[in-house]
């Protein structure tokens, strides 16, 4: 999957030398590539590769399309780089192979490519369960064929299903296809856990989401950040989200949230935590908890 890179040239917009970019924020400032290129300068995101990559940009609309790829960066990588340009994908067995060609490059993906088990480079985590590892045999790319000369937008980073769930009516989160072996559903409503109006007395059946709270609380211990989640209806069983360091630091609200924790002040806005996984139960503590696995697994939004 190849949805980010690091700038190494200062943008007025996008950031400073060093930060990371991803392909939809590129895109909504760019219309074209060349416009795109000659503006903004980046190089792999994977600091063991660092090679200088392009930037392809998608025309939205385009009559006769039979496929609809997603916008990517393209450069040649290191061997077992995870940020290869995109390519072709095997179809999921839990997406629709009905789905039609469409002319109009949809920016929702649909199809979920789990990064854990990949090359994954400087501020890469622990590692997943043997249930987190991508079973469906995809490659990791910008797009994945669905049907007969159909293609649809995939991602690996839970950032970009969090943005498009976040934009979607609760209707239509119900009839907009997410696929994913752990989303037996099907859909963005099966896919997504959402503390505020959900029973959340105990967490740890509910088995593979994405789940989404508010933050209560935080405080560091042994390297890891441990984020108390706030629930609607209290529960005598706090949940807790454990992020390693370098995980939450590997993005800009990432390391802002890790600020705010490490100095314990109060958040100034209410902030949420987006976050992939499973809560196990800590037979110690009692508590309810969830290891992030990977850096695209978690995303904050203020």
């Amino acid at each position: 999957m190849h949805e980010q890179a690091r700038l190494t040239r200062d943008h007025a917009t996008l950031g400073k030398v060093g930060d990371l970019v991803s392909i939809e924020d590129i895109e909504r400032i760019y219309s074209t590539s060349a416009n795109a290129n000659n503006a903004v300068k980046v190089a792999c995101a994977n600091a063991k590769c660092k090679v200088k990559v392009g930037i392809t940009i998608i025309s939205r609309a385009k009559l006769g399309r039979k496929k609809t790829p997603s916008s990517h960066f393209r450069g040649s990588h290191i061997f077992g780089c995870d940020r290869k340009p995109a390519q072709a994908a095997q179809t999921p067995a839990d997406v629709s192979p009905t789905l039609p060609a469409n002319p109009l490059k949809s920016t929702i993906p649909v199809v979920w490519v789990n990064p854990v088990g990949t090359f994954q480079g400087t501020g890469s985590s622990k590692p997943g369960s043997p249930g987190q590892v991508n079973p469906s045999g995809t490659s990791a790319s910008g797009r994945s064929r669905v049907g007969a000369g159909t293609s649809q937008s995939q991602s690996q980073r839970v950032e970009r299903f969090a943005k498009a769930w976040l934009e979607l009516t609760q209707q239509a989160r119900k009839a907009h296809p997410l696929g994913a072996t752990w989303n037996t559903g099907g859909t963005y409503a099966s896919a997504f856990y959402p503390f505020d109006y959900l029973n959340t007395q105990t967490m740890v059946p509910i088995g593979e989401k994405i789940h989404t709270a508010s933050i209560e609380s935080g405080k560091v211990s042994s390297g890891d950040f441990h984020i108390h989640l706030k629930e609607q209806t209290a529960s005598t069983v706090p949940k807790v989200v454990i992020i390693d360091a370098a995980i939450l630091n590997s993005s800009t609200a990432g390391q802002a949230l890790a600020k705010h924790l490490t100095n314990q002040t109060p958040l100034a806005n209410k902030t949420y935590l987006f976050f992939f996984g499973a809560f196990q139960t800590n037979p110690t503590t009692g508590q309810e908890e969830l290891t992030v696995a990977h850096r695209y697994h978690f995303y904050v939004q203020t």
